[in-house]
């Protein structure tokens, strides 16, 4: 174990890109410590935001009616860990060469994945409320809340390992759990379908019990020794070789567009740059999750941020895409300018591709007008305006912005092509249509 620490500390000091690597990791450290706070925060303060003003002291109900809460973050964080947690099992291939056993080097991946951000957060979590929970309340009841809160991480880390070697994080489970979750939760907040009490009284059931509140603990030892003997089984050196034979494979083409030209060759190139960058690819998930963000201002108390959703959800994709338009074409950017294509069809085919999507996301995204009525009216006019007025921006921006990515670089904490431009020039595309707005009603209401 001691031999294998002292490999990843070698392999990160003698590493060419150090310097990187080492701001990397005081950004991420910044990052870390911006949310254990918020974590710890809410470990102190859930209770108070639970029952206001009331007196907590030696209510023991409250716990029952924080119950909830709890466990739909457990469920939230449970498939957050499949489509975000990366488990270290590619990088210890290299040491199936060695005198060190396989069970040796699985039983170290295993307990390496326990220090991960999302185990660290929930743990301090666990810490503070159930300090909390004993000054307020109880203190035996505090022991049982924190082995609980305890078991239910670890159980969820080798769940999300579990789940992850088996489906591989595949496309289709993930957007099908993430549908689910969100469309429950919502009839759930609607009072459609009664979740909230199933799960108070499950909680009331683990933390009131003699016993049952250390079944989260010894879930998540039967589930280590089941990865443990997968990664026993299941490692090998061929395995990654074969992945990489299969992406080899996997040619994108989109027919649709051979029949315009040169734009349309050019619209083919940029999606096959798309969907085979991991960047732009975690752009296409975050524009597929954003479909849900109108659910947070359905409520008459933000009704002045519909205009606001409006904006954002018809160019979720072109605002992000757009903001590297022409820096995604990297290195190869100078490969299309030799060849017998014109700069005005380098710009149309980057224009359409944009223009496209806030077509195809505007589609879906008017249906939110059945819940509010303001979305049939601000989804299209929005969808035309990002259309019409900021892709032009952002293509102006593009022309004098010169940094480029290179799309061989992994997708984790890349900064390449980021520059202050693009933070400022959403004042102006958010600003002009309340600007527009606002001044109508202003000087209808006279």
């Amino acid at each position: 174990m001691i031999q294998l620490l002292k490999f990843e500390w070698l392999k990160f000091k003698r590493s060419l890109t150090i310097k990187q690597e080492v701001l990397k990791l005081v950004v991420k450290c910044l990052t870390y410590l911006y949310f254990a706070i918020i974590f710890i925060g809410l470990g102190v303060g859930l209770l108070f935001a639970i029952k206001g003003d009331q007196d907590i002291h030696n209510d023991h109900s409250i716990l029952n009616e924080v119950g909830p809460y709890i466990l739909y973050y457990f469920i939230v964080d449970l498939i957050l860990r499949f489509v975000i947690q990366k488990f270290p099992t590619i990088d210890y291939k290299s040491y199936f060469l060695t005198p060190i056993k396989k069970g040796k080097v699985s039983q170290y991946i295993l307990i390496r994945s326990l220090f991960h951000y999302f185990n660290i957060y929930a743990l301090l979590f666990a810490f503070v409320f159930s300090i909390t929970v004993a000054k307020m309340i109880q203190v035996d009841l505090s022991l049982k809340v924190f082995t609980s809160l305890v078991g239910m991480t670890i159980l969820n880390n080798y769940l999300a390992f579990a789940l992850s070697a088996r489906f591989k994080a595949q496309k289709k489970t993930i957007f099908l759990l993430v549908t689910v979750l969100v469309l429950l939760v919502f009839l759930d907040i609607k009072k459609y379908i009664q979740i909230s009490p199933f799960l108070s009284d499950l909680w009331s059931l683990i933390i009131n019990s003699s016993w049952i509140f250390i079944t989260p603990i010894l879930l998540a030892i039967v589930t280590y020794f089941f990865n443990h003997n997968y990664l026993r089984q299941n490692l090998y050196l061929e395995d990654s070789t074969e992945s990489k034979k299969l992406q080899k494979n996997n040619v994108l083409h989109f027919s649709l567009f051979d029949s315009y030209g040169k734009i349309g060759q050019l619209m083919n190139v940029e999606l096959k740059l798309i969907f085979r960058n991991g960047k732009s690819k975690k752009l296409l998930w975050i524009t597929i999750l954003m479909f849900f963000y109108p659910f947070i201002f359905l409520s008459e108390v933000y009704s002045h941020y519909t205009l606001f959703v409006s904006i954002i959800l018809t160019g979720m994709f072109a605002l992000n895409y757009g903001q590297f338009v022409f820096a995604w074409s990297g290195s190869y950017f100078d490969l299309l300018l030799s060849r017998n294509i014109s700069i005005k069809n380098i710009f149309l085919a980057k224009y359409y591709i944009m223009a496209l999507s806030c077509v195809i996301t505007l589609l879906p995204s008017i249906l939110y007008g059945f819940l509010d009525n303001r979305y049939f009216i601000y989804m299209p006019v929005m969808c035309l305006y990002n259309i019409g007025i900021v892709l032009y921006l952002y293509m102006l921006l593009g022309c004098y912005e010169s940094r480029r990515i290179d799309i061989q670089n992994k997708s984790r904490m890349n900064f390449e092509g980021i520059s202050l431009f693009h933070f400022l020039i959403m004042l102006p595309i958010i600003l002009i249509p309340y600007a527009i707005v606002y001044t109508f009603r202003f000087y209808s209401s006279e």
